[in-house]
């Protein structure tokens, strides 16, 4: 996997004029990626996801049961490794799991809706993605006996982790992300950002969605023209945009602390993010 959540963990701990001990911020680190990954495995249950990080998922390979418990066993892990710290950090750390699982319920409900806003999956983005990528800030800054700073560092993750989604949902559309399938948002009648966008702007863009998710089960060459003409579309510029947004949003909050080592460090992977995913995603689009 990126490990993305345990390098944000090290970032925004260097992003403080005095980052806490290196021990105490492994467990924030390890707790990040556990709390993580039990999600993922339970997303794959509830998805029926076939592929994660380029081989079969747990439930494909050892069936729901295993998935489910130890998805279970990794978040009860991760909250056992910060017991040793100060108490709000287990209990923003609970909070956090409690966000993300409203916020998936939030994503079950609103399959297939398409009348639903851009700005709902927003808010669904931040419980889930965002929510975690905050805790990493929130917790350091906790950590570190500096709480005062932790509401600035939570609110840069969240944008972090909104960005992400965003990039995330593009990549899916376009088709450049290893281990997973094209198209999967739209053949399982996921709400991505770009699939309502496109909604929300086009009347054509959003009968051929709908007529695509009538179909029981969508065929392969549905999907794929239902995506072609969405690449032609609004969709792509839009996001664009929204990530540009969000990743602007996070380096404001840092403030001061942009220049700092650790600021420094999410500055560029938030560049990296544009040149390595925006970037050539428009390229492919314009390919087509």
């Amino acid at each position: 996997g990126k490990r993305i959540r345990p390098r944000l963990v090290w970032a925004f701990a260097h992003c403080l004029e005095h980052p806490p001990p290196q021990l105490p911020l492994l467990d924030l680190a390890v707790a990040a990626e556990l709390i993580h990954s039990g999600s993922l495995l339970h997303d794959d249950v509830l998805d029926q996801g076939q592929m994660r990080r380029g081989r079969e998922t747990v439930n494909v390979r050892w069936g729901n049961t295993v998935a489910v418990l130890a998805g279970d066993m990794m978040l009860v892990r991760a909250l056992g490794l910060l017991r040793e710290h100060p108490a709000e950090i287990s209990a923003t750390a609970v909070e956090t799991v409690a966000s993300m699982t409203e916020a998936v319920i939030s994503e079950v409900e609103s399959r297939g809706r398409l009348e639903l806003s851009p700005e709902h999956w927003r808010r669904i983005a931040a419980g889930k993605t965002g929510a975690l990528f905050a805790w990493c800030g929130r917790a350091v800054a906790l950590l570190a006996g500096e709480p005062c700073v932790a509401a600035d560092l939570a609110r840069c993750g969240r944008a972090l982790g909104i960005a992400f989604q965003l990039a995330d949902d593009l990549i899916d559309l376009v088709g450049r992300r290893s281990g997973k399938t094209r198209y999967s948002d739209l053949k399982n009648r996921e709400l991505s950002y770009p699939i309502l966008v496109a909604a929300a702007h086009s009347a054509g863009d959003r009968a051929a969605i709908s007529a695509l998710w009538k179909m029981d089960p969508p065929t392969d060459d549905a999907v794929r023209e239902v995506g072609q003409r969405l690449l032609a579309g609004v969709a792509l510029p839009r996001t664009v945009h929204q990530i540009s947004r969000e990743l602007t949003g996070a380096l404001e909050a840092l403030g001061p602390r942009r220049d700092r080592p650790g600021g420094l460090l999410i500055d560029r992977w938030a560049r990296k993010l544009g040149a390595q995913f925006i970037e050539p995603t428009l390229a492919a689009a314009k390919e087509r």
